[in-house]
């Protein structure tokens, strides 16, 4: 502020320290956060290399402006408290970007792009049990069903594991999947049956289809044939052959594509995956809406968002059935 003189009577003393006037002018504070951005940092490790400023120093910046108002006992303006609020989603989306591609240091590991999805699902759709191991038809044809429902439904692997068609249903144009608990409602009180759309362009990612190979393709006399997965370890026998399935078919350099290493990819980037890829179209449904499908706890307004926003979840999961399209 001390550098340009249209701001400098902004900057004021006080306990012989240097603070600012309240309220901050938008002009102000937008240019600020644009100098931020600009700011380039060494990157670790490589000489002469420079990067951008890490997300949790923009959100620094954006929480100490916040904190200066509260400390002062002053209300921001809501044109202030939306800049700073999308200033810093955008940032934080331009930093993924960049792990993308490989052009920021670390790499994104918490998720899957929706076209690192597609790719996987193709790649187990199209694999045959005894090019990996010999494991079971029928639990191979699981495998898929059980990659394409982590993302479609957004649930917990050990869930979606547990799945029985008795939890299927059918509600106007839409697939029901009844999933009984969460981490963060572990009673089950706002439970409710989830929906599923069919895709008709792209059949490896189609819920509707993954589920239809699977119940055709099961043993009529299995033991637990109640249930969708033939098998109690699916967890850990699905990861062990579909980190067979990448490694034959893709390698590091891949990253660009799933947002993350493919040869480290396990069941939680799925379900991350789906939430980041909602999250991203802000115009299709709520941020909270989101956030509860993917079972996240949003403070403690959570059972009056479930209560209230049940019927989003439609939209949810007809963007979920066509994120491959």
């Amino acid at each position: 502020a001390l550098s340009t003189q249209e701001f400098k009577s902004l900057v004021i003393q006080k306990q012989n320290l240097p603070t600012f006037q309240l309220p901050l002018p938008i002009r102000f504070v937008s240019e600020y956060l644009t100098h931020v951005e600009s700011k380039r940092v060494q990157w670790p490790g490589k000489d002469g290399k420079v990067k951008p400023v890490s997300p949790a120093y923009y959100k620094a910046v954006v929480l100490s402006i916040k904190d200066l108002y509260m400390c002062e006992q002053s209300i921001m303006a809501d044109d202030l408290s939306l800049l700073l609020f999308s200033k810093r989603k955008k940032f934080q989306r331009e930093i993924q970007e960049m792990r993308a591609v490989g052009t920021y240091p670390s790499a994104q590991q918490r998720f899957i792009t929706s076209e690192g999805y597609h790719e996987v699902a193709k790649a187990v759709v199209q694999s045959h049990p005894r090019n990996f191991g010999g494991w079971a038809v029928q639990a191979f044809a699981a495998l898929w069903g059980y990659v394409v429902l982590l993302w479609c439904l957004m649930a917990r692997c050990d869930r979606v594991a547990r799945l029985r068609w008795a939890d299927l249903g059918w509600y106007k144009d839409a697939m029901t999947a009844y999933i009984c608990k969460s981490k963060c409602d572990q009673a089950g009180v706002n439970a409710f049956h989830k929906k599923l759309y069919y895709n008709d362009a792209c059949a490896e990612v189609c819920p509707v289809t993954a589920l239809s190979v699977i119940f055709f393709s099961r043993e009529d006399e299995s033991i637990r044939s109640d249930f969708v997965f033939p098998r109690s370890d699916t967890r850990r026998a699905g990861a062990r052959y579909l980190s067979k399935i990448i490694g034959s078919k893709f390698t590091a350099a891949d990253s660009s594509r799933f947002g993350c290493d493919p040869l480290g990819i396990s069941w939680h980037h799925f379900k991350r995956g789906a939430f980041t890829f909602l999250a991203g179209l802000t115009d299709a449904c709520s941020y909270v809406a989101t956030k509860l499908r993917a079972d996240q706890k949003v403070v403690d307004v959570s059972r009056v968002y479930t209560f209230f926003g049940q019927g989003q979840d439609g939209v949810v999961g007809r963007l979920l059935a066509w994120c491959g399209a």
